[in-house]
């Protein structure tokens, strides 16, 4: 499928089930962003936006977005799936299921994250190469049901082949979420709580688009995958047996 055509479909599915997102959004997002808001406050106030006191703010709004807003991406990821499915979506058992899933992949994205920022402090590439090369490990888990460390794997596997691919929807996704940030940042009536939270409503909004438009690509991938590993295993057997009736 060509990006326009997973785009389009991703934007079909995005709007019909847009009064969900909504709801998973405020329901996750609004807490943390409210908090954000006036821990950003405190260390403005105190600190005078030292070095230290953005470090320290980085590292909480990191561990608060490692924590809880992973339950929104696999509430998504679930979502496109059931919609896929042409099931009926009800919030609560997806939710529900979400937090059964919750666990395993708050793990796998510490490790991920761990794992990309430090290379990004030493060098660009090797964090854009682990970054692509792993963008699939979430997806794997929640649809796939693989471990921590499958999930990892099995991301390398399917992306391998077709790396610079991915890379473009990557690229594609972080410039669209960095756009608008900045679009956001840089407007002039960011100084209230209100409008802070919801700026930053519509930046993680914009965000779990890319999570609707990564899952449809790694359903589709994954179809094709799996598909050529059957055909190598039908292919190896049939040779086994012509190899078998000439002896």
């Amino acid at each position: 499928m060509k990006f326009w055509e997973l785009f389009s479909k991703s934007l079909d599915i995005f709007t019909n089930n847009f009064k969900n997102i909504l709801l998973i959004t405020l329901l996750i997002y609004i807490p943390i962003d409210v908090l954000l808001f006036y821990v950003w406050e405190y260390f403005l106030n105190s600190s005078n936006i030292t070095f230290e006191g953005f470090s320290n703010y980085t590292r909480i709004a990191w561990w608060l977005e490692s924590l809880f807003w992973v339950i929104t991406s696999i509430f998504v990821i679930l979502l496109v799936k059931n919609s896929l499915d042409s099931k009926e979506i009800d919030f609560k058992e997806l939710f529900k299921l979400s937090i059964t899933k919750w666990p395993k992949v708050v793990w796998a994205n510490i490790l991920y994250s761990i794992a990309v920022w430090f290379w990004i402090l030493l060098l660009i590439v090797p964090w854009i190469y682990l970054s692509v090369i792993w963008v699939f490990f979430l997806y794997a888990i929640v649809l796939n049901d693989k471990s921590v460390w499958e999930s990892f794997t099995y991301s390398k596997k399917i992306v391998n082949w077709r790396w610079w691919e991915i890379f473009g929807y990557w690229f594609f996704s972080f410039m669209l979420v960095i756009l608008f940030w900045l679009a956001m940042w840089f407007m002039p009536y960011l100084e209230t709580i209100y409008m802070d939270v919801f700026t930053s409503l519509l930046i993680d909004i914009v965000a779990l688009f890319t999570v609707v438009l990564f899952t449809l690509k790694f359903i589709n991938i994954d179809k094709n995958y799996k598909d050529e590993v059957v055909e190598r295993v039908e292919e190896k057997e049939s040779i086994e047996k012509v190899e078998k009736n000439e002896l």
